[in-house]
């Protein structure tokens, strides 16, 4: 069954990528006692499945506001924010809704199910291309299909890693707070969906300055989308995270959960599955199993008192131990299997892992690295201990594969080489000009030789110094700006802002000094998108467009970009087709509509995807212009899913017929 999405039935094949129910998310496989008590929990991953009617109202309010305020509403994909994340969000800052939960979940699932152990496969899952984006929709809009809203948000709840493997709304409850999902209060469920965005960087023990930005952020959203007063959002604010203390409350991954008496039969149970069960551990670790043992827990307990009796648990190279089994006709269960010695990884408590005596054995025994002797049919414990193997040659392939990256994405044009041309020689005319003061020209020079080295602390310190001495010196404001934000693209949070704003300031004294300098308006603007100021952003392209015709082009482009992050579909439109005309060779332009135009995506009665007229030429001209160019393979990537059927319902090969489902119910809104 598949975790999460049981309703869904069949596989679905998508451009090479299925989803089947046949298909189970990794979760933790309980062993329990004989009366059914929990023992211990095998499995590196931590997850506790979790119905929705079971699913904490104030969590469902906090992830629905966080990461996709229309969930209710939508269609499951969000086209526009397919296409805006074409752009990488070039300004830096977060576009939020930039995929829906639907398609979040979409993603989730091919990472953490379909391509669990494929490092290739969930490598392409996450590259950041708008042939994944597309690929992503095409079944997110599949699951809309089938499944209602609150399938798809508990499977998405089910699913989302909260960092650490700790994975799912069940496992983070326990894991963060100690609790179970149903008692999470509202900044407790704030904080678990802040998470999700970013879970490293957000990590409430490792940085809870972020974190608390992060929850407040969240917390903000929910006043925002009216599932939240504004005094009880003040209120919670001021409240502590409240997370368990040091690191999350994670139950062992193995056997060391049963305790120091219950150890070893936990450990008989897994080899005794791994030998004579004909399972792998991979199985057994990651398959959700309950395991319902014979081990009586107070049968057990007497057993471990009558052996640490007779043998001290911390004498050494002795063992003893002592089973129980029920005499049966057909079944000899085994009630307690203990040990004079505890359970463990602590050594000098007389602890160990060593599995008691219960299997069968051939041993050789080296002393020295030289061989002493072979004993055979040595009665020691089930199953077999096989040696670990590290596959040098396997990691380096996945070492290489994790560091080989996607190409960048476009970035916003600057200046052209001629502009940049013009642009150093106004500016050695300008150090020449400034030679008379030699306070001043050291203190530029300084600045320049620390920005070239990219020392930007040391640049601006020196760039500050000689906008004192020059204070109408454009030529300063301008590396002062510059300064500011190359150093806040290392940033996050507050210092990030605090730099884009003082490297804003810094512009506009460049601005105010020399008004009539095209370049200028056009740093200042991007310097502004970066800022989100996009109202005044958009003004000052429009300025460098009407200062400088001949690359008037280069500028409208840029006011597409600001517009495409402000949503402003219909100016972006207009703003590249004006590019378009003032320069009907610019390639990035015609790409750059097409993707605009994108966002106008719709699906005719038989499914298929149909994009506005216009797109499939944009598309086709970019790449006659640069077949080989950095956006080709987007750019094929979209005309291939174009006019493409999006199937609702598919049958895996050599599979016997599946029952039909009932027709999807009406969803929420």
């Amino acid at each position: 069954m598949l975790a999460g999405v049981a309703v869904i039935s069949g596989t679905y094949f998508l451009d090479s990528v299925k989803v089947s129910s046949e298909l189970a998310f990794p979760a933790t496989t309980t062993v329990s006692y004989s009366d059914g008590t929990p023992m211990a929990k095998l499995g590196e991953v931590t997850r506790y499945e979790l119905p929705y009617d079971n699913m904490n109202d104030a969590v469902v309010k906090s992830i629905v506001a966080s990461e996709d305020q229309t969930f209710w509403t939508n269609e499951g994909v969000d086209f526009g924010g397919v296409m805006r994340a074409a752009w990488n969000n070039f300004t830096g800052g977060e576009t939020q809704g930039a995929s829906t939960l639907t398609q979040q979940y979409t993603k989730n699932y091919l990472i953490n199910v379909v391509y669990r152990n494929d490092t290739i496969g969930q490598k392409k899952a996450q590259e950041q291309s708008i042939a994944r984006k597309l690929k992503e929709a095409r079944i997110a809009i599949q699951l809309e299909t089938k499944l209602t809203k609150q399938q798809i948000l508990a499977g998405y709840l089910n699913i989302v890693e909260f960092s650490r493997q700790i994975y799912g709304i069940g496992a983070a409850a326990r894991a963060y707070f100690d609790t179970t999902p149903e008692k999470l209060t509202v900044p407790q469920a704030a904080l678990l969906a802040g998470l999700v965005n970013n879970p490293i960087n957000n990590d409430p023990w490792k940085h809870a300055d972020k974190a608390t930005a992060r929850r407040n952020l969240v917390l903000d959203r929910m006043v925002d989308n009216k599932k939240l007063a504004k005094a009880d959002a003040d209120r919670f604010k001021g409240e502590p995270l409240g997370v368990v203390p040091d690191s999350p409350k994670k139950p062992p991954a193995n056997c060391i959960g049963a305790g120091p008496e219950a150890g070893f039969f936990c450990q008989y149970v897994e080899d005794y599955l791994l030998k004579a069960g004909g399972m792998t551990k991979d199985q057994l670790y990651t398959g959700g199993y309950t395991i319902k043992s014979t081990l009586d827990e107070r049968a057990n307990h007497e057993a471990k008192i009558s052996a640490e009796a007779q043998v001290k648990k911390t004498q050494p190279y002795v063992a003893n131990t002592l089973s129980l089994v029920k005499p049966g006709k057909d079944r000899h269960e085994v009630v307690a299997l203990a040990s004079n010695r505890d359970y463990g990884q602590n050594q000098d408590e007389g602890q160990t892992t060593y599995a008691l005596p219960t299997g069968v054995y051939n041993i050789t025994v080296l002393v020295n690295g030289k061989e002493s002797g072979q004993y055979t049919n040595q009665r020691l414990r089930q199953g077999d201990n096989p040696p670990v193997v590290f596959d040098l040659a396997k990691l380096a392939e996945a070492a290489a594969a994790a560091a080989a990256g996607v190409a960048p994405p476009p970035k916003e044009e600057g200046m052209t080489k001629e502009q940049r041309a013009e642009y150093e020689k106004k500016l050695k005319e300008q150090e020449a000009a400034m030679a008379k003061d030699k306070a001043l020209q050291d203190a530029f020079n300084a600045g320049m030789e620390a920005k070239n080295a990219k020392n930007y602390a040391a640049a601006i310190e020196n760039f500050e110094k000689a906008s004192v001495m020059a204070p109408t010196q454009h030529v300063v404001w301008a590396q002062l700006a510059e300064a500011y934000i190359s150093r806040s693209d290392g940033e996050t949070g507050d210092a990030k802002q605090t730099d884009i704003d003082k490297g804003i300031a810094a512009y506009a004294k460049a601005v105010e000094a020399k008004a009539e300098d095209a370049n200028y308006h056009n740093n200042y603007a991007l310097a502004l998108a970066k800022g989100k100021k996009m109202d005044l952003a958009q003004a000052e392209l429009t300025k460098a467009a009407q200062l400088d015709p001949p690359q008037a082009g280069k500028y409208y482009y840029n006011l597409g970009a600001v517009y495409v992050n402000t949503q402003q579909n219909d100016a972006a439109e207009a703003a590249f087709k004006k590019a378009i005309e003032l320069d009907p060779n610019y390639a990035d332009a015609y790409y750059q509509q097409a993707l605009v135009l994108m966002n106008k995506v719709s699906l005719d009665k038989d499914g298929k995807m149909v994009a506005p007229p216009g797109t499939t030429e944009a598309l086709q001209k970019y790449l006659s212009l640069r077949p080989d160019g950095v956006n080709a393979e987007g750019a094929k990537a979209i005309l291939e899913q174009l006019g493409t059927t999006v199937q609702t319902s598919f049958e895996r090969p050599g599979a016997p017929k599946a029952a039909k489902q009932p027709a999807n119910q009406k969803k929420s809104k």
